[in-house]
């Protein structure tokens, strides 16, 4: 199996998707994902982890039009690093989803999958195409599976 960069997270929707139109026409958007977790094995105490999500073309739309503060949703993704530089010329680093597929859980029903063609404009071969689709599908609708019979 070649490398997967795959990285699935649940959680709230913490500031609503920022729809920008980019140059090229594509619609972007942009929001951010509150996850808790313990800070500990063995600890009741609760941490929060925030994620920066970005979604393009179809995607971004139905983010846009579904999605609000306080949505509960799963995104699959890739984790991307991106380098900038700040205002004070100062380059920073900074990790974000790059969404592929996400699944409102507030209406089980709703759920929004990549299409082929924007799976291929990653530029990924056949068979990494395939394992990520069958590792991310498997992984996906599990994880929903068990959201929704546990509420």
């Amino acid at each position: 199996m070649q490398d997967v960069n795959l990285v699935i997270i649940v959680g709230e929707v913490s500031k609503a998707p920022v729809l920008r139109v980019k140059p090229s026409g594509l619609p972007k958007t942009e929001f951010t994902v509150e996850v808790e977790r313990p800070s500990s094995p063995t600890s009741e105490k609760r941490m929060t982890d925030m994620f920066l999500v970005d979604t393009w073309d179809n995607l971004a739309e139905w983010c846009i039009s579904h999605l609000r503060k306080g949505s509960r949703v799963a995104v699959i993704g890739l984790l991307q690093r991106e380098i900038f530089t700040n205002r004070d010329g100062e380059r920073e680093h900074l990790t974000i989803i790059k969404a592929k597929f996400i699944r409102l859980l507030d209406h089980p029903v709703d759920a929004q999958l990549p299409t082929m063609e924007a799976i291929r404009q990653d530029r990924w071969s056949p068979d990494m195409t395939a394992d990520y689709l069958r590792i991310a599908g498997s992984l996906f609708f599990e994880k929903a599976r068990s959201l929704e019979t546990h509420r």
